[in-house]
């Protein structure tokens, strides 16, 4: 069978694989056995079964193709909040594919991934429809954000989503140092901050924007591409209000603009 292609984000698609896998490591039986394979594609859609033995659902919390995160059991015996299925459910809904799950008591799970075939798609991959633009709320003109962001696509999409905003003045860093000191100096009503940046990770960039007086009340907004159950812990249990991962909801990041700037102006 020739080779199939299929719509997605090369990343997301790694950490939603990683995620998988780990927890199926982490989840397993003692000499339990984990097997990755590929299998044709239904209906046009490229499918990635991963079948996983090990401790399988009782028959009674069985899991759907819509509830991969119940199919881990039992979780007491390992540490962990669960969420990482949950969160590559999502990632694999934002590229307009889906996560489901078979289970067999006594045996184990087999997790399969659906997505979108490229087959055609060359040129429309190169331009992803975005939802339609609603009006920006009452309280969102003549604000500024500041995108603390090494990676020139994900600065460029945010300018081009932000423009649907066009009361909103966006300022741009891509090193933590010069976040900070564009923090200070132009007071930025909200700070959306990437956590890997080639100087200062993202961690202490927010632990010195909440140790300074001027900047320790502007709104952070995590956007990240890690979308590690531990990491998303780490930056919330920080303090951080909101934790956005890539790829982004359209949809979801502009409602968090538009929530955290139509808030008073603090003084």
């Amino acid at each position: 069978m020739r080779d199939r292609l299929a719509l997605a984000d090369a990343n997301r698609l790694r950490q939603v694989l990683l995620n998988l896998l780990s927890n199926a490591v982490k989840y397993n039986r003692e000499e339990g056995l984990i097997t990755v394979e590929g299998a044709s594609p239904p209906r046009g859609a490229c499918a990635l079964p991963s079948p996983t033995r090990g401790p399988a659902s009782p028959r009674r919390n069985r899991p759907s193709s819509s509830s991969p995160s119940n199919a881990w059991a039992p979780k007491e015996r390992v540490e962990g909040t669960g969420i990482g299925l949950t969160i590559a459910q999502k990632l694999m809904e934002a590229m307009n594919g889906s996560l489901g799950v078979t289970s067999t008591p006594g045996l184990g799970s087999c997790f399969f991934l659906e997505l979108p075939s490229a087959e055609g798609e060359a040129t429309s991959a190169a331009a992803p429809a975005f939802p339609a633009p609603e009006a920006a709320p009452a309280g969102v003109e003549d604000r500024k954000v500041l995108y603390i962001e090494d990676d020139l696509a994900n600065l460029t999409l945010v300018r081009h989503l932000l423009d649907r905003r066009p009361g909103i003045h966006l300022l741009t860093a891509s090193q933590g140092k010069l976040g900070l000191e564009l923090a200070a100096a132009h007071r930025p009503d909200l700070i959306l901050l990437d956590l890997h940046l080639p100087d200062i990770n993202g961690r202490e960039i927010y632990q010195r924007l909440q140790a300074e007086e001027a900047t320790r009340r502007i709104p952070v907004v995590v956007v990240s591409a890690s979308a590690m159950p531990r990491e998303i812990e780490a930056m919330l249990a920080a303090g951080v209000p909101q934790y956005l991962t890539k790829p982004l909801d359209i949809r979801q990041f502009l409602e968090t603009v538009d929530r955290y700037l139509s808030r008073p102006v603090q003084p």
